[in-house]
């Protein structure tokens, strides 16, 4: 199956969340909390997550990601006759997948980063 065309806002919001779902030791990993905020705007809660949310992420980016086969969705966190409700997105197999083959986490190209400039300040003349 070919990897799904993600716009920008989408790859960030999956950027994050599989950074949050390494940084979680595997027997502690655990679905993301979905917190209504507003008609079309979600809160996501996650021990992995910088200071344990990720506030301001469009309801519709949530669905593309769902439709994409790289999240899931719980049916509570749904949207039901004009109320919000509360519910769970877990991260799949193919959302953890594609975040590989698409760059690095963060965390890995700072590491890089101090890694290139303790080379250079061993190598003579770098």
């Amino acid at each position: 199956m070919d990897d799904p065309e993600l716009r920008p806002e989408e790859e960030e919001i999956l950027a994050a969340l599989a950074d949050a779902w390494q940084r979680v030791p595997p027997a502690e990993q655990q679905p993301f909390l979905i917190l209504p905020w507003g008609d079309s705007i979600r809160t996501l809660s996650h021990p992995g997550l910088p200071n344990g949310r990720l506030e301001g992420v469009p309801w519709v980016r949530l669905q593309a990601l769902e439709h994409a086969g790289l999240i899931a969705l719980t049916p509570e966190a749904q949207v039901r006759r004009g109320s919000v409700r509360p519910g769970t997105v877990i991260l799949t197999p193919r959302g953890r997948a594609y975040r590989q083959t698409s760059q690095p986490p963060a965390q890995s190209v700072e590491q890089g980063d101090a890694g290139r400039a303790q080379l250079a300040r061993a190598t003579p003349g770098g």
